[in-house]
């Protein structure tokens, strides 16, 4: 209560301008600490971005992005290739995360998507649907949430599996109670894993997210869909349709099996994204790896960095790119995450620099104190050197005098 009522009486002794001061430094203060605490929140609901702590909590990992450019002709079998040059990349940079040596080769996963929609069939409705297709480990790095059900397997070899969203599920069935049902994509039916739910938000809607959404494998969105910044039309979708419709057709039979097989081939590469999360042990040597170890042209590729991407150089680069930020010099076609991503980077910039401003009024507050205090300085050189010598004496004496207090007990 004492050292209260002391400080109110020298509060009360301050001058306007000193209280004025004093009143900018605190606000800058609580400014700060909310905005980084808001800020760090926010992040840590961006699940797609922040696979590398999931996968590793000690922060020896890191996650990148490759976004390729429409008409970039990325196929499954150049994944594949990617997949090599990586396992090669981190073999000769002798990557070590504490594990055997051929075990830290494997302790990293990818995955693949692509854009586009698709026409899904259930009980005589049909509807229009935005359909993402994967590939690998893609609900390790994009874990939707679900109502009910479970993520299909990126694995699974007969590519039949989907997870829908709610809207789609409420449309086609009146339900979310559907798992194992099937909806049909060009009379190929698929069965229903999961059902989704998403956020209803402005940012989500603007994203991409402002319709229903179908989670399929690449293979079925390639063969049975479209897919955005293609001109995807095989000769595989259209026998198949022809299959479904007469299934007796010996001809279209073995048409279906001879585009099947040339699946491979034929792919124009409409593969829009892939994603990795790797040993990184130093800042930012995953996105080196995609960048410069992939063999692509870099005017055809946008590599981010996911795991640094609202770090304080980023954000620096985001606030000096602002005025062109919203420029597309480009064309690529992002996934609703990286659209939602890159929103939250334009409102984080402008946090970033409010924190900013706050530091370097403290600062100047700082400076000026010192300064003034300087310039009105009733104080020495050699009155601070002999009162350091007095303390110093004081405490030695201190010292000595409870040493000898107990030295005959």
């Amino acid at each position: 209560m004492k050292k209260i009522k002391s400080f109110l009486e020298k509060f009360k002794h301050l001058s306007k301008w000193q209280i004025i001061r004093l009143s900018i430094c605190l606000a800058c203060l609580i400014i700060y600490f909310v905005a980084s605490s808001w800020m760090n929140f926010k992040i840590s609901l961006l699940n797609d971005q922040l696979v590398s702590n999931r996968w590793s909590s000690d922060g020896s990992f890191g996650q990148a992005s490759i976004y390729f450019t429409q008409g970039t002709a990325v196929t499954e079998s150049k994944i594949k290739e990617f997949e090599y040059r990586i396992s090669k990349a981190l073999t000769e940079d002798s990557i070590d995360d504490g594990t055997d040596e051929e075990d830290t080769i494997d302790n990293w996963t990818d995955c693949y998507s692509s854009v586009g929609s698709i026409t899904a069939m259930a009980n005589n409705k049909s509807v229009e649907t935005t359909a993402i297709g994967t590939g690998g480990d893609f609900f390790v790095f994009h874990p939707v949430t679900l109502i009910t059900g479970s993520y299909y397997n990126g694995d699974d070899l007969m590519n039949d599996k989907v997870v829908i969203d709610e809207n789609l599920a409420w449309q086609l069935f009146g339900s979310n109670d559907i798992i194992g049902e099937t909806i049909e994509i060009s009379g190929v039916p698929h069965i229903i894993t999961g059902v989704a739910r998403f956020d209803s938000d402005k940012m989500s809607k603007a994203a991409g997210i402002n319709g229903p959404i179908c989670f399929l494998s690449y293979y079925s969105l390639y063969n049975y869909g479209s897919v955005y910044g293609t001109s995807v039309s095989s000769a595989f979708r259209s026998s198949s349709d022809t299959k479904a419709s007469d299934s007796s057709s010996t001809s279209n039979t073995s048409n279906s099996t001879s585009d099947s097989a040339s699946y491979s081939e034929s792919d124009p590469g409409a593969i829009s994204c892939y994603e990795v999360v790797m040993p990184n042990p130093v800042d930012g040597y995953a996105r080196s790896v995609l960048a410069g170890k992939l063999g692509m042209d870099e005017k055809s590729v946008l590599v981010v960095d996911n795991k640094e991407r609202f770090g304080f150089i980023p954000m620096l680069n985001v606030i000096n790119a602002f005025p062109t930020r919203s420029m597309r010099t480009f064309n690529v076609t992002f996934p609703y995450w990286e659209n939602i991503a890159r929103g939250w980077e334009d409102i984080f910039a402008i946090i970033f620099a409010i924190r900013v401003i706050c530091v370097l009024v403290l600062v100047c507050m700082l400076v000026y104190k010192i300064v003034y205090s300087y310039r009105h300085k009733k104080w020495t050189a050699k009155g601070i050197y002999t009162y350091i010598l007095d303390r110093k004496y004081d405490l030695e004496s201190s010292l000595k005098y409870e040493r000898d207090k107990w030295r005959y007990f």
